[in-house]
């Protein structure tokens, strides 16, 4: 059932990029935070109840990075812009995915311990 929601995750997730590449970069970031919040309030929802679970930990890093690899792929087939993908495939993987899993995550654990 897990392994159902990440699917759902990301592939909600990719359907967002593409959404926010066709609208342009001015709406990249209050996307993104909306994202990020419904993000946070799913892994949430999805883990109160469990105490011990890995997979925990690592929701928001594989939704996060398996919809973005499969973002720059399908970019990357459609236009060959090889700066772009290159710049966004190492900063987006190794900077900016940690820091917004990472942010769901604290949010996601926090909102676990205090929210009952």
């Amino acid at each position: 059932m897990i392994f159902y929601r990440l699917a759902i995750d990301c592939i909600v997730l990719l359907l967002a990029y593409i959404i926010m590449q066709k609208r342009g970069k001015g709406h990249s970031v209050p996307f993104l935070c909306i994202l990020m919040l419904l993000l946070t309030v799913e892994v949430y929802f999805i883990y109160r109840g469990q105490e011990n679970s890995d997979l925990f930990f690592w929701h928001p890093y594989i939704v996060w990075s398996v919809s973005n690899l499969i973002f720059l792929v399908s970019g990357y087939i459609r236009e060959k812009r090889d700066g772009i993908i290159k710049g966004r495939l190492l900063l987006g993987q190794f900077v900016v995915i940690p820091v917004l899993s990472a942010f769901t995550l604290s949010v996601g654990w926090l909102m676990k311990l205090y929210i009952r």
